[in-house]
């Protein structure tokens, strides 16, 4: 399996932080660190992979998924991945930057080429193809700043924490 897709894998388990916390992500990890738990976690996945290839139903999330600003990471930026992913995972949910015009602040915080786009769906790839070219130090903290619509401050500081292993 490639590196993105491992990265991929590991982004959908990392959303489960808000349906299951931290307390449990915790617990799992203490777990998995044990030998009984990797193993048990390997024989899980092996499991699921042979139930799926018999089905007859393997079909990659992860082409489905595919965007054209996401051509443009490299395997070999992991974290700039899933910082972007997630990121673009809440735009697209309007749980940041909800309207054009939080938009267009955020561009020009950045400090970004202003945006052609006149809907708050057309400037959202263009914003991504902006945002890949930062450095992944520069959109840790960018990112973090950005409020999330529906948890105040907090934003995506807290996905960030969990991506960046704080």
């Amino acid at each position: 399996m490639k590196k993105r897709e491992n990265h991929e894998l590991l982004l959908d388990v990392a959303r489960l932080l808000r349906k299951h916390g931290p307390d449990a992500f915790e617990d799992l990890a203490t777990w998995l660190s044990s030998p009984r738990g990797a193993d048990q976690l390997v024989e899980v996945l092996m499991s699921a992979a042979d139930i799926e290839r018999a089905r007859g139903t393997v079909d990659s999330q992860y082409r489905k998924r595919s965007s054209p600003w996401r051509v443009a990471l490299d395997d070999e930026e992991p974290e700039k991945i899933a910082l972007l992913t997630l990121f673009f995972e809440r735009l697209q949910a309007e749980a940041v930057l909800p309207r054009m015009i939080d938009v267009r602040r955020f561009v020009s915080d950045l400090a970004l080429e202003p945006l052609a786009a006149t809907s708050r769906k057309q400037a959202m790839p263009q914003l991504m193809r902006q945002l890949v070219a930062l450095p992944t130090d520069e959109l840790k903290v960018r990112l973090a700043e950005v409020t999330d619509a529906s948890e105040g401050e907090a934003g995506l500081r807290g996905w960030s924490d969990v991506i960046s292993g704080r």
